[in-house]
């Protein structure tokens, strides 16, 4: 596949700036992205006032500095796992997806979240030579291959633990859900988009490995969390519980990154903590992953002059 060069970035510009079909749904509605707003500041303002409430009480790991550093290379490996998933879907080499994903990073911060980023993914695609029909497969696909892997990773609450019984309902059906779209994604997209009947399918095969490496994504960000928290006990509970706690902020649309809805999960996957010690724990992965997203925001900068326009690269 031919990849257009001098004119990619500034195409992928005016695509960003033409996707207004994102802003048409109630999902990205002004009075919704206010909602969103607000809930967002009321959240943050509830998380510090736990923080300082009970700041005395707050116990971190030993050699925290360095649990840091470890944690922000695992979240890396994360997101270079879900830089895969992304470049799998869209038939592209791995060094496109990180180019794409690593770019659109910092929009997931915004108040248009996770939409916001698909968007980016796919006017930067779009721009690298994608087809428009690929796309509409791949953006929704991407997002349904990110809730899997978590479902997948999170599966272990099923039976360890003390899960209250309402997470581990929703983990439950997360896996149901993906082992069906792992076995017949194009078949229940279909079923549940009509419109979609006339669409390609996307190869069996690309569906299968976008959902393995979202689980290695959703491994590695429990890994980095299980780092900063050994005071579970167990590695494996702690991974599965991020995870778990990660996909009940991802349905709860109106928390910006799960924000104040994941906390509130994992305090209730682990009551016998301390409060304040469970949301600065949180607050410090996030931290972690941020990290790790600039990073991969440069890492992706670099390759976008080297892939992008070579004769300036040299």
């Amino acid at each position: 596949m031919a990849i257009p060069t001098d004119t990619a970035w500034v195409r992928a510009h005016k695509l960003w700036n033409r996707l207004g079909s994102y802003r048409e749904g109630r999902l990205t509605a002004p009075a919704f992205l206010w909602v969103r707003r607000v809930f967002a500041l009321v959240m943050l303002a509830l998380l510090a006032w736990v923080l300082l409430t009970d700041l005395d009480n707050v116990v971190l790991a030993n050699a925290v500095n360095l649990r840091f550093g470890l944690a922000v290379l695992l979240g890396l490996g994360g997101l270079l796992a879900a830089s895969l998933s992304w470049s799998t879907l869209i038939d592209l080499p791995f060094r496109y997806g990180i180019v794409t994903f690593g770019a659109t990073l910092p929009i997931r911060h915004l108040p248009l979240g996770g939409l916001g980023q698909l968007a980016g993914l796919s006017g930067f695609s779009k721009a690298m030579g994608t087809s428009s029909v690929q796309l509409a497969w791949a953006a929704p696909f991407f997002m349904v291959a990110t809730a899997a892997g978590a479902s997948l990773v999170a599966s272990p609450i099923l039976w360890i633990g003390d899960a209250p019984t309402w997470m581990r309902l929703i983990v439950f059906l997360g896996v149901v859900g993906a082992v069906a779209f792992v076995l017949r994604g194009n078949w229940l997209v279909k079923a549940v988009m009509p419109r979609w009947r006339s669409i390609d399918d996307i190869e069996p095969l690309n569906l299968r490995l976008a959902v393995f490496w979202s689980f290695i994504a959703a491994l590695g960000a429990g890994a980095a969390f299980s780092v900063l928290f050994p005071m579970v006990g167990s590695v494996l509970e702690a991974v599965a519980g991020l995870s778990a706690a990660w996909l009940v902020g991802f349905l709860f649309v109106i928390a910006p990154a799960g924000l104040g809805v994941r906390e509130a999960a994992l305090v209730a996957l682990w009551p016998e903590i301390d409060t304040a010690t469970v949301v600065a724990v949180s607050l410090t992965h996030r931290f972690s992953t941020l990290a790790a997203e600039i990073v991969l925001l440069g890492v992706s900068w670099r390759l976008s002059k080297t892939l992008l326009n070579p004769s300036k690269a040299e």
